[in-house]
């Protein structure tokens, strides 16, 4: 299992994202993400990214910013029928970049909410710490109960 060390931002509102990406070398990646089961402190999902399709099982952890991460990959037929079998979903774009060695940003539109948000993963947690914040993030959601993916699957935003 692995741990992901992750902080989780609004958008700050005088930025557009495409401020944002439109000078970075990214990825993008069409997703969609289906909840099989959650609580308060662990979640199982499906996700669709792009062609290939992944379980992952979320533990929370005494720290908001850091969860244990089990993923592996599925077959196709799988996956659909998983994703089929929830109303716990949501369709997002991701635009993934590099910002600094070891912090990779995950610019995330989602499809059907007037949303976006910036997760910024980590390779420690003294990184995360640390971190200076670029002048186009906002409000820190980073274990918020409002801005969640769950929140967003259940259409509670």
């Amino acid at each position: 299992m692995n741990l992901e060390i992750e902080r989780k931002f609004l958008l700050n509102p005088h930025y557009s994202f495409l401020d944002v990406i439109k000078n970075q070398k990214r990825s993008v990646k069409e997703i969609t993400q289906a909840y099989i089961m959650s609580n308060e402190d662990a979640n199982l999902r499906v996700r669709k990214e792009n062609d290939s399709y992944t379980m992952c099982l979320k533990q929370s952890t005494m720290n908001d910013m850091i969860k244990r991460e089990f993923e592996f990959p599925i077959p196709e037929e799988q996956g659909e029928e998983l994703i089929n079998s929830t109303e716990t979903k949501f369709n997002k774009v991701r635009h993934s970049f590099q910002l600094q060695e070891g912090i990779t940003c995950d610019l995330d539109v989602f499809k059907d909410h007037s949303i976006v948000w910036i997760e910024f993963e980590f390779a420690s947690k003294s990184l995360a710490k640390k971190f200076e914040l670029p002048e186009w993030v906002g409000k820190e959601i980073t274990g918020s109960k409002i801005f969640n993916n769950i929140a967003i699957a259940k259409d509670e935003l």
